[in-house]
C-alpha cells in the first residue's frame, strides 16, 4: 500500500502549535466513530487549550476528519476542498458541520449529534433533497472549467459528468489497473463512448448537489431542528437535481416498491420549491441511473483489486468476485460492454491479479537469451512486465533460480508465488523457454498493464517480458464462455507446430508451452485454467501497441501476405488433419470443399438461438432449409487442398518493421481447404481497394501451382457471395446476443451491418424486410456508418 507520513498540522492556517498536535494525536488514538472509503471520523471532547484555540467551551465534542492514506481516486470531485464547500453550504442550510480548523490531511469540524437512520422515510429524504436543490450557484464556490455554461443544460451536465469520471477516475487508475479492466472486458474508451452517446434530455435548472446521499451520510439530528440532514459534503457539486436523486437510488439499492415511493415523494417535494427541476423526470432519470452504475463499476473493480493486495485468502477473493460481477452486470448496458463475464471467469482473472500483486520486486539483470522473435541468441537486459512487479525466472530446468529470478520448484511444472501449472505433454519443454520460465510468466500475468492485455471474442492475450528471456511472449487463454458460432476444427498448437516443422516462410507465432495453471494453496478453488504461451509477434518495443492494417493492406503488405499463402501450400496438412486428403474436399473433380462450407453455414443458421432466428426472419433472411436450397445452386471447381488460416481479418495481421511485413496470428479457426477461399475471405474481412485486390489475385495466380488456382476467375465471386451471407447471420446474432462486442473486428462489422444485410439479401435474390418487431435488437434501429469506423472502436 502507499506509504504516508500521516496527517499533520498546516504551517500557516493551523500552525504547528503543540495544542493542535495534541488534539490530532488524541484523535488518532480514539477509535473512529465512522470509517469511509476516503476518511475516518474521530469524535472527541475538546480539552481546555484546544477549546480556547477553537473558540468553544471545554468538553464540546468535535469531529476530527482524517483523510485515509493511499485511498484511490474513485469518485468525482467538483471542488478539491470539503471545508470550502462546508463554509458555503453552512451559510444557507441548517445542521451542516462548521469548519473549525483545517490542517494537512485532516479537518476539525463541529460535531452534529444524531443517529443513523436504518431506513429513512421517503418523505424525509425527499424533503432533504428539496432543501438542497434550492441552494443556487451564487452561494457556492466558483465552478471549475469544463462545466456547461448554460445552467439548465441537462444533456451537457451528464456529458460533463462522464468526462469528469474519465479524467478523475479512469485515467489516474489506468496505469495500475488498466490491464485488469481490459481482462474483464472494459475497454479504455468506454466512458468517452458513453459521453458521445448521451441522448437529448429535458432542460432543468441547476442547483446544489450533495453527490453521495446514502445511509452512511444521512443523520437524524438529536436537536430535532430538521427530521433529516446529511454530512460528508466532499463530493458536492452543482448541476441537474435529478442526478442527486439517481445517486441516492443507486447507493441505497431500494426494492422496487420503495424506489417508486422515494421517486414520487421527491417529485412532490421538489415541485413545491422548484417546479422546473422535475420536468422530464420519467424520461431522464434512467440516464443518470445508468451513468451512476457505469462510474460505480470503476470504483468496484479498483477497490476489489486493492483488497486482494491487503489479503489474498479465499473469503476475500469470493467477496471481490461478487462485487465485481455485480458491478459489471449493472454497468454493462451503459458502457455497452456486450457479454458480461461469468463469476468463474472473474474469479480466475482476480486470482491471477492477486498472485501478481504480491510478488516481491527483483532488479533487472543482463542475461544470455534468444534474440528477436524467439530462440536465437543475444544478450539483452531483463525487464519486468512493465507495470507488473518485476521478478526473474529460473534456470533452464524445472527447478532452481536463474539470475534475477523467482524461486520455483516442481518437476513437470512447479509453482511460484501461489500459482503452479501442469504441462500438456503434447508440447515438449522448449529449450529457449523452459518450464521454470513458464512459471514466471504465470506469476507476472495478472499485473500486466492495459497496453499489453488484448481481449478478443474468444481469447484473452497478455504480453510479457519474462526476466531471463530475451524475447517477449504472450500468455493466451480462452475465455470461460465462448459463444462462437464458427467452430474450431484443428488444434492451434498443432497447426503452429506443423508450420514450424515444415520450414515454410510463414511468419507465425511459435508455441512455447501448453498446460493448465492452478493455485498452490488448496484453500483456493483456482484450477484447470488452460493456457498457451506463444512468442509475441507485435514487435520488440512493448511500449507500442501492435499495428494492424485496419484500413487495408499497403502494396508491399499485400505481396507479403500472398507469398505466405503460397508458402502455406507446402505445409503437410496431414500432420494436423490426417483425413483431409480423403474427404473429397478438393480432389480435382468435385467441389467438395464448397459443399462442406455450405453445410457448415446451414448448420450455423439452424443452431442460432431462437431470438436470432426470429430477427433473421423479420429482416428477410431465409431459414436453414431454404438457405440450403439456395446454396446448392452453386458449384466451384475442384482444387487441391492446403492448410488455411481461416480468419485473416485485419486484427489477425500484425505489421512488422523488423522482418516480414506481416505476421499472421490467432490460428484457432485454421482448416484444410481451397486456397482460393482463404484469399477471398480475407478480402471480405479487410477493406480492399480494387487495385490491391487485382494485385493480390495476379500475384496469387503467379505464385501458387496451377493445381491450387485453376478456374479461380470463375469461382472467386461464389466464395465472396457465401461470405456476405455468412456475415449477415453471424453479425445479426452478435447484435441480438451482444456476443464478442469487446473485439474490435466485431464492433466494426456491426457498425456496417445495414450495408451487409442489404448486400446479402440482394445476392440471395431476396428483398430485405425492415419490419418493426418487439424482438428486434435496438441496434438495428440505429443508422450505420458505411464501411464502419475504419478502425478499432
Amino acid at each position: 500500500m502507499d506509504a504516508s507520513p500521516g496527517p499533520r498540522a498546516a504551517a500557516g492556517e493551523a500552525g504547528t502549535d503543540s495544542v493542535v498536535q495534541e488534539l490530532l494525536f488524541r484523535a488518532l488514538a480514539t477509535p473512529p466513530a465512522r470509517s469511509g472509503h476516503h476518511h475516518d471520523d474521530h469524535v472527541l471532547p475538546l480539552t481546555e487549550p484546544a477549546a480556547r484555540l477553537l473558540g468553544r467551551a471545554p468538553g464540546t465534542p468535535v469531529t476530527v476528519r482524517v483523510r485515509r492514506a493511499g485511498a484511490p481516486a474513485v469518485v468525482i470531485r467538483t471542488w478539491p476542498s470539503e471545508p470550502e464547500i462546508l463554509r458555503a453550504v453552512g451559510a444557507v442550510l441548517p445542521q451542516v458541520p462548521e469548519v473549525l480548523l483545517k490542517g494537512v490531511d485532516f479537518t476539525v469540524l463541529s460535531h452534529v449529534e444524531g443517529t443513523r437512520p436504518v431506513l429513512p422515510s421517503a418523505t424525509d429524504v425527499a424533503g432533504l433533497l428539496a432543501a438542497v436543490v434550492q441552494v443556487r450557484g451564487s452561494a457556492l464556490p466558483r465552478l471549475p472549467a469544463g462545466r456547461p455554461g448554460n445552467h439548465t443544460d441537462s444533456q451537457g451536465f451528464l456529458r460533463a459528468l462522464a468526462h469528469q469520471a474519465e479524467q478523475q477516475i479512469r485515467r489516474p487508475n489506468w496505469r495500475r489497473h488498466g490491464g485488469l479492466f481490459v481482462a474483464l472486458g472494459v475497454p479504455e474508451d468506454a466512458l468517452l463512448r458513453f459521453a458521445e452517446q448521451v441522448p437529448a434530455m429535458t432542460r432543468r435548472p441547476y442547483g446544489l448537489l450533495h453527490g453521495d446521499l446514502h445511509g452512511g451520510t444521512l443523520l437524524v439530528p438529536a436537536s430535532g431542528a430538521v427530521p433529516l440532514t446529511c454530512v460528508d459534503w466532499e463530493l458536492a457539486g452543482y448541476g441537474d437535481p435529478l442526478y442527486d436523486l439517481a445517486v441516492h437510488l443507486v447507493r441505497m439499492r431500494y426494492p422496487e416498491q420503495r424506489r417508486r415511493e422515494v421517486v414520487e415523494a421527491w417529485e412532490a417535494a421538489v415541485r413545491r420549491v422548484r417546479p422546473g427541476a422535475v420536468a422530464g423526470l420519467g424520461k431522464d432519470l434512467r440516464h443518470y441511473v445508468a451513468f451512476e452504475y457505469a462510474q460505480s463499476l470503476y470504483a468496484a473493480v479498483i477497490r476489489a483489486a486493492r483488497s486482494l493486495e491487503d489479503s489474498f485468502d479465499r473469503g476475500r477473493l469470493e467477496t471481490a468476485t461478487a462485487d465485481v460481477h455485480t458491478a459489471l452486470r449493472r454497468g454493462a448496458a451503459a458502457l455497452r460492454l456486450g457479454r458480461v463475464p461469468e463469476r468463474a471467469e472473474i474469479e480466475r482473472v482476480l486470482f491471477r491479479r492477486g498472485v501478481s500483486s504480491r510478488l516481491p520486486p527483483a532488479p533487472p539483470v543482463t542475461v544470455s537469451s534468444p534474440g528477436a522473435g524467439g530462440p536465437g541468441g543475444a544478450e539483452t537486459p531483463s525487464a519486468g512486465a512493465g507495470g507488473a512487479r518485476p521478478g526473474g525466472s529460473s534456470s533452464a530446468g524445472a527447478g532452481g533460480v536463474r539470475p534475477g529470478g523467482f524461486v520455483s520448484a516442481g518437476g513437470g511444472g512447479g509453482r511460484v508465488g501461489g500459482v503452479g501449472w501442469i504441462p500438456d505433454r503434447r508440447v515438449p519443454e522448449h529449450p529457449g523457454f523452459p518450464h521454470s520460465a513458464v512459471l514466471d510468466a504465470l506469476a507476472l500475468e495478472g499485473a500486466a498493464p492495459a497496453g499489453r492485455v488484448f481481449k478478443g471474442a474468444a481469447h484473452l492475450n497478455t504480453v510479457l517480458r519474462v526476466p531471463g528471456t530475451g524475447f517477449p511472449v504472450v500468455v493466451r487463454r480462452e475465455v470461460t464462455v465462448v459463444l462462437r458460432r464458427e467452430p474450431s476444427f484443428l488444434s492451434e498448437h498443432a497447426v503452429l507446430a506443423a508450420i514450424e516443422r515444415s520450414g515454410a516462410a510463414v511468419a507465425a507465432p511459435r508455441v512455447l508451452a501448453l498446460g493448465e495453471s492452478h493455485a498452490t494453496d488448496p484453500a483456493h478453488r483456482y484450477r484447470g485454467d488452460r493456457f498457451a504461451v506463444h512468442t509475441y509477434e507485435g514487435g520488440r518495443d512493448l511500449g507500442r501497441r501492435p499495428e494492424h492494417p485496419v484500413h487495408g493492406l499497403r502494396p508491399h503488405e499485400a505481396d507479403c501476405l500472398v507469398d505466405q499463402l503460397a508458402e502455406l501450400t507446402t505445409v503437410d496438412y496431414t500432420e494436423v488433419d490426417p483425413v483431409a486428403g480423403r474427404s473429397g474436399f478438393c480432389d480435382g473433380r468435385r467441389s467438395g470443399f464448397y459443399d462442406w462450407l455450405s453445410g457448415q453455414l446451414v448448420a450455423l443458421v439452424a443452431a442460432l438461438p431462437k431470438e436470432s432466428q426470429q430477427a433473421a426472419r423479420f429482416l428477410g433472411l431465409p431459414d436453414a432449409p431454404r438457405l440450403r436450397e439456395i446454396l446448392a445452386r452453386h458449384r466451384v471447381t475442384g482444387r487441391d487442398s492446403a492448410l488455411l488460416h481461416g480468419d485473416l481479418n485485419p486484427w489477425n495481421l500484425v505489421r512488422r518493421d523488423d522482418g516480414p511485413a506481416l505476421t499472421l496470428i490467432d490460428w484457432e479457426l485454421a482448416v484444410v481447404g481451397d486456397p482460393l477461399y482463404e484469399l477471398v475471405r480475407h478480402m471480405h474481412l479487410t477493406p480492399t481497394r480494387p487495385e490491391i485486390r487485382d494485385r493480390m489475385f495476379r500475384r496469387w495466380d503467379d505464385r501458387l501451382a496451377p493445381r491450387f488456382t485453376k478456374n479461380w476467375q470463375e469461382d472467386w465471386r461464389v466464395y465472396r457471395w457465401i461470405e456476405l451471407v455468412r456475415s449477415a447471420y453471424v453479425d445479426l446474432d452478435r447484435l441480438v446476443t451482444g456476443t464478442g462486442l469487446d473485439a474490435p473486428n466485431v464492433r466494426r462489422a456491426l457498425d456496417s451491418y445495414g450495408m451487409t444485410l442489404a448486400a446479402a439479401t440482394a445476392s440471395l435474390g431476396l428483398s430485405p424486410r425492415r419490419q418493426a418487431g418487439p424482438r428486434l435488437p435496438p441496434a438495428l434501429a440505429r443508422p450505420t456508418r458505411p464501411g464502419g469506423p475504419g478502425g478499432p472502436a
